[in-house]
């Protein structure tokens, strides 16, 4: 439960610094990842943390090529990436929290988009 929830809150923690520090916004998939790799997490907090994972890369790769169109479009293409960037990261959002619930509550989730890099 706790493991599990944290692989998710993690994540919005990350991208809220992300948004602090322009860095550590690339860093979401890291709770993920360390919580499937610990000692400690159940197979529930191992699904959870994959999941998490999984989503944050599929994440990352949108918004790395939302902003690699922007830049060959010479940004010109950045007056429609940049609007599609907030949906993606509202939703985003959204889904995270509704995992985040899930967890906490031992309940199992996954999300409505994502690529599984990781099985």
């Amino acid at each position: 439960g706790q493991q599990a929830m944290w692989s998710h809150l993690g994540a919005i923690l990350a991208n809220v610094l992300g948004y602090l520090t322009a860095v550590t916004w690339v860093l979401t998939w890291l709770p993920g990842l360390i919580i499937r790799g610990s000692s400690t997490a159940t197979d529930f907090d191992r699904r959870h943390a994959t999941e998490s994972l999984n989503f944050q890369l599929t994440m990352l790769l949108i918004a790395v090529s939302g902003t690699l169109v922007g830049i060959m479009t010479l940004l010109i293409g950045f007056i429609v990436i940049i609007p599609l960037l907030i949906i993606f990261q509202i939703v985003g959002l959204v889904f995270t929290i509704q995992a985040t619930i899930a967890g906490s509550n031992l309940k199992e989730y996954r999300y409505p988009i994502s690529i599984r890099f990781v099985k």
